[in-house]
């Protein structure tokens, strides 16, 4: 096992910035399609280095949620990203679901990994 300690150089991910989506069962279909769309064109607008899509298991009948996790090496990636494309994605996201699709974010910064060889 190797341990990495996030206040080294080593680590190759420093920041995630979360997303959760709460989406109504009645949209989902199209919000599958319209987040496939938004991933492509937000990593190629952002600074990130990656993204991640994950489903969170909830016991609410009628609706889905999910983690969308922004990959950073420092801050000033996370900073544009919340000042220049965050807004205009959610007005987005809003105009097209209204409140069926509702989120909130969460910053997250790497400060201890553990990986096994």
């Amino acid at each position: 096992m190797e341990f990495i300690n996030g206040f080294d150089k080593k680590l190759r991910m420093k920041y995630i910035y979360n997303i959760t989506y709460h989406i109504e069962e009645a949209v989902f279909s199209q919000w599958q399609e319209w987040i496939r769309g938004h991933m492509s064109r937000s990593l190629q607008e952002s600074h990130f280095s990656g993204l991640k899509l994950l489903q969170i298991h909830i016991q609410e009948v009628g609706s889905k949620a999910f983690s969308l996790q922004y990959e950073a090496t420092n801050k000033e990636a996370i900073s544009y990203f919340q000042s220049v494309l965050e807004e205009h994605y959610r007005k987005e996201l809003f105009l097209q679901f209204g409140e069926k699709v509702l989120t909130f974010a969460t910053l997250l910064e790497v400060t201890e990994e553990l990986k096994q060889d």
